[in-house]
């Protein structure tokens, strides 16, 4: 399995309300699973999408609290996790 944490980016980071995820597949995927986790590991929330490969997804975390979180991308080809944070 790939890392493909030089596939996507996430920003801006550090985020108070919205956080961007950027995806650059190289192949296109059926189906591209993303996962906002805290960092204690908990699973905060977690969408699936199809289809795709250069897609901009756009996430409101403005009922986190200030914190580290990551983000993860998995995919058939492999899978990629980003830190960032939020600051209030």
């Amino acid at each position: 399995l790939n890392k493909l944490e030089k596939e996507f980016l996430v920003f801006p980071n550090p985020t108070a309300d919205a956080l961007n995820l950027q995806l650059n597949l190289k192949n296109q995927t059926q189906t591209a699973t993303v996962r906002m986790f805290d960092i204690s590991g908990r699973l905060l929330n977690q969408w699936r999408y199809d289809n795709v490969q250069k897609e901009r997804y756009q996430y409101n975390v403005s009922n986190l609290s200030s914190g580290t979180y990551f983000l993860q991308v998995v995919t058939e080809e492999g899978a990629g996790t980003k830190k960032f944070s939020v600051n209030k």
